[in-house]
């Protein structure tokens, strides 16, 4: 594109601004016309219950905290509110106008990082705006009819955190030897980038950053030219070891490790099918919009030179890796502890996306050159920018249209659902149990019978800060998964990212009850009578149950006669080492928890023990508060999962792992402390003899009652045969 002077540059960066203020009002208009697309479903819903968890419980720089809310005190999905422009809408709005606005503020963040991205590697002004107006199809309610990825649109924010890794890759491919200077401000700015995805969010940035590692070999190697890539690669390494001596790589190694989908993948693992490899299999628009990326990229090969070319060599060789990545998930079972690779595509969709753009942008050149048009250049990119901003939205309310003519639902509320309509089950519990910051725990809920609505009615009390033992999060514990299995007898393969303490078809109810109050719960519910509950004498109330989509009923709703509200104060100890053990301890008839607690062989050391008086557990932001009183020595047992990174103030208190799960406090006198989650970037080693408890428990789970698949190292040809079949048929 021509441009005269300054003053001809100025006005084509005002288009620029243009361009991205008609895509975000476009995404504003969708979004308003089109309810509830964004933070949808039970993923959606799930994230705005920890965005408001993390809010009224977290500390302001706490990137980890524990979650009061859902769970047995576990951690709360790391990320962070505070950090993260996405997530401060639902600080000061009402929750419903928050989503729209925060899906705007992660778009116009992810479309900066793409237009800088471009512009870093030389793209034309106008060919780098349209490149940032196309991210839109990432997000709702585009993303849902086209039926491209919804990571997005189940979680806006995200794209914040994968934004600084575009900017990075940008820089990058700008950093040149010679000026010491440049050296050290690129290399600054990168590693400060990549920090500040870490501390937005550093499982999502795992993600982003395993996606981006070809691109940026690419961008190091792509030159041929040995200085730079020296330069280039000393520039990385630098990176590395800032993240290295920060502890940042271990934070995020230790993360993943400590989850129960780590763990126990052959348990938990999603099958190796195609829809889980490329929205190609899921979304008709799909194909055609590789197809056209296809072209781009060949045109750019070929009629594209210096880095403009290197942005299509990085994007090229990106998809290429991505296809082998997706051949080994593909055609391997068993273990995966990996991204999907349909995650991996989404993450690199923008660079795909600039690439073909790229491409295109020299035939345009050339004819935009030739065109009598092009004096008035600036004033002809405004339009195109508006003129693709508007067929965007023309295209999605076409596509809206189509379905709510083929459904009979109105287009504004395709995508709302506003969930279970329950003011008097929710106020109830609300009264008797809801937390606040500094706010006594009072007990927690959980269903027992649970299918989607039920799900949607847990995270919409979760949002109303209604402590639950249920739990949906990525972050369920190995140790929580094995209590479910072992204890309960619960067939744990569809508890993927969810630990519902319930028993399975051999488990025994009189172990579960005595269980359940150790963990907290005051109440379990569900739509129907509870003959077990009712033999057992606790007493119940009924309201009325108004799901979504599922009849009517009855909500019945049990309280249960002890529960642990921190004032469990057993005197006499069980020592035992292996996971196994302790929980067989738990099953014996004559185990009462108020009396009796399982610990490790260390814990015989204790001395005699006396009850504690007058506890009390206070739920504080970054942590617990306990008080209370003894006349001796005491172990309480708090409804609190056990970690290494829980540290007392007090230095004359002392935890330990209790009952398998929970944490033991031991003390002396009067007891006023406040517990603390001391986890985070800066101090990860914590969770190393977290990671080490996991080995020492020898939690094993079998085959058979995982039903996980078996591996063979023989490669199975009638299966591969079987899966290319399925992918074709997938693409037709």
């Amino acid at each position: 594109m021509i441009s005269n002077g300054k003053g001809g540059s100025a006005r084509l960066y005002t288009v620029a601004v243009l361009g991205l203020v008609a895509t975000l009002t476009a995404q504003l208009v969708l979004s308003v016309v089109i309810k509830g697309a964004s933070y949808g479903e039970m993923d959606g819903e799930a994230a705005q219950a920890a965005i408001l968890t993390a809010f009224r419980f977290a500390g302001i720089f706490d990137v980890s905290s524990i979650n009061p809310l859902q769970g047995i005190g576990s951690q709360l999905f790391p990320l962070n509110v505070w950090a993260n422009p996405a997530h401060w809408p639902f600080a000061f709005l009402d929750r419903h106008l928050a989503t729209d606005i925060s899906a705007a503020i992660a778009l116009a963040f992810l479309m900066l990082a793409c237009f800088l991205m471009a512009r870093s590697f030389d793209l034309p002004i106008l060919s780098s705006i349209i490149a940032a107006q196309l991210c839109i199809l990432l997000f709702a309610p585009t993303a849902r009819y086209f039926r491209l990825s919804v990571v997005f649109a189940a979680i806006p924010g995200i794209a914040v955190v994968y934004a600084p890794y575009m900017i990075a890759l940008g820089i990058l491919a700008r950093l040149d030897p010679g000026s010491r200077r440049d050296f050290i401000l690129s290399t600054c700015a990168i590693v400060m980038l990549i920090f500040f995805s870490i501390y937005c969010d550093p499982l999502w940035t795992m993600v982003c950053a395993i996606s981006w590692i070809a691109p940026f070999a690419v961008v190091t190697f792509g030159s041929l030219q040995l200085r730079t890539i020296i330069t280039r690669c000393a520039a990385l390494m630098c990176c590395a070891i800032l993240l290295l001596i920060s502890g940042a790589f271990e934070y995020l190694f230790t993360l993943s490790q400590y989850t129960a989908r780590v763990q126990f993948p052959e348990v938990l693992g999603r099958p190796h099918a195609p829809e889980f490899i490329s929205v190609v299999f899921t979304a008709p628009l799909a194909k055609y919009l590789y197809g056209v990326s296809l072209l781009g990229w060949l045109l750019g090969l070929w009629l594209q030179r210096g880095r403009p070319r290197l942005l299509v060599m990085a994007s090229s060789v990106s998809w290429g890796i991505f296809l082998i990545y997706s051949a080994c998930f593909l055609l391997s079972e068993g273990r995966w502890w990996l991204p999907l690779p349909i995650y991996m595509e989404h993450a690199l969709w923008p660079l795909f996306a600039t690439a073909a753009i790229a491409g295109y942008s020299c035939v345009a050149r050339k004819a935009w050159l030739s065109s009598p048009v092009a004096r008035w250049s600036p004033i002809a990119s405004a339009w195109i920018t508006i003129f693709v901003a508007v067929a965007l939205v023309s295209l999605t309310f076409v596509m809206a249209w189509r379905g709510a003519a083929r459904t009979g639902t109105p287009i504004s509320e395709t995508f709302n659902h506003p969930g279970p309509n329950e003011p008097e089950f929710s106020q109830f519990i609300v009264e008797k149990i809801g937390l606040a910051a500094d706010r006594r725990f009072r007990g927690s809920i959980a269903l027992w019978a649970f299918g989607q609505d039920d799900a949607f009615t847990m995270e919409k009390l979760v949002i109303r800060a209604i402590p639950w033992a249920d739990e949906y999060s990525q972050m369920v514990s190995p140790q929580a998964i094995y209590f479910n299995h072992q204890l309960f007898k619960k067939e744990i393969g569809t508890d993927l990212n969810s630990f519902w303490p319930w028993i399975g078809e051999t488990g025994s109810y009189e172990v579960l009850f005595r269980t359940l109050q150790v963990l907290g719960l005051r109440y379990v519910a569900g739509y129907g009578l509870f003959p077990e509950a009712q033999a057992a004498r606790f007493p119940s109330i009924a309201f009325p149950r108004r799901p979504t989509t599922a009849e009517h009923g009855i909500w019945h709703v049990y309280e249960l006669a002890r529960p642990n509200v921190g004032d469990y104060s057993p005197t006499e100890l069980v020592t035992a080492d292996s996971g196994a053990e302790m929980l067989e301890f738990m099953k014996r008839p004559d185990f009462d928890f108020t009396r009796k607690a399982v610990v490790g062989s260390r814990g015989a050391s204790l001395g005699p023990l006396v009850p504690a008086h007058d506890m009390e557990l206070t739920v504080i932001r970054g942590g617990l508060n306990v008080a209370g009183r003894s006349d001796g020595m005491s172990l309480v047992v708090l409804p609190q999962q056990f970690s290494h990174c829980l540290k007392p103030r007090d230095p004359n208190v002392r935890l330990i792992r209790a009952d398998f799960l929970l944490t033991g406090m031991i003390f002396s006198g009067n007891v006023n402390t406040d517990i603390r989650f001391d986890y985070g970037i800066f101090s990860p080693a914590c969770r190393r003899r977290d990671l080490a408890d996991v080995k020492a428990l020898d939690m094993t789970i079998s085959e058979a009652s995982a039903q996980a698949p078996t591996t063979s190292v023989a490669l199975d040809w009638q299966r591969v045969r079987r899966k290319i079949r399925a992918i074709g048929a997938s693409i037709k």
